[in-house]
């Protein structure tokens, strides 16, 4: 049997690995399916195939690439860490590294595209929730596991978890305004010292 050249699978998952970055940083409205075209390399009609209408792309971009992003930055660190605090310091740490070594920074995925979407397309806006959602609860569940566990004390694990992603999300918006990682490291240390009291095994952030 003749091994087939062309894979189709791995073709849409180009596409929107390609639209996800000129999605995210270029902006959806400013980004055409003929620059996603030629991104890609891919011919009109292969992307017509797989994507008849912008919005058919965004939505899987939103449902793919960028819901990987968001658990890849922002919930694996809490899975992995030994608490919520350490958490917060790997997804704030990580970040702020990858920030330094940029020649641009572009801001959070997530929030990018949030804040450009949000009022103007329900479907997109209410994926995109869901991500913030998805991102609330895995972060309140650590913390409440951490309560139970004895490793931490009087913390609101759902309030917590808000003013974690609410920082963490203003943080990068500034951090692209002003091209600095500095409202990032402002806002990792006041979570830190906010968090730490709670914790009775404390360390050096």
């Amino acid at each position: 049997m003749t091994k087939r050249r062309n894979d189709p699978i791995r073709m849409r998952e180009r596409i929107a690995e390609d639209a996800f970055a000129a999605f995210t940083q270029r902006g959806y409205a400013s980004t055409g399916m003929q620059d996603i075209r030629q991104i890609a390399g891919v011919s009109g009609g292969a992307l017509a195939h797989h994507f008849p209408a912008k919005r058919d792309l965004l939505l899987e971009v939103i449902r793919t690439q960028l819901g990987r992003a968001v658990y890849r930055t922002c919930i694996e660190p809490f899975l992995t860490a030994p608490d919520a605090l350490d958490g917060v310091r790997a997804m704030f740490g990580v970040v702020r590294s990858e920030l330094r070594d940029a020649e641009v920074i572009t801001g959070c995925p997530l929030n990018n595209l949030a804040l450009e979407l949000s009022t103007l397309d329900v479907e997109a806006r209410e994926e995109l929730d869901r991500l913030f959602q998805k991102w609330r609860e895995a972060i309140a569940e650590r913390i409440g596991k951490d309560v139970e566990l004895g490793l931490a004390q009087s913390l609101d694990p759902g309030r917590m978890a808000t003013l974690i992603v609410a920082s963490f999300s203003g943080a990068m918006s500034m951090a692209k305004a002003s091209q600095s990682v500095e409202p990032l490291e402002s806002c990792g240390t006041q979570i830190d010292n906010l968090m730490s009291p709670h914790y009775p095994r404390l360390s050096e952030y």
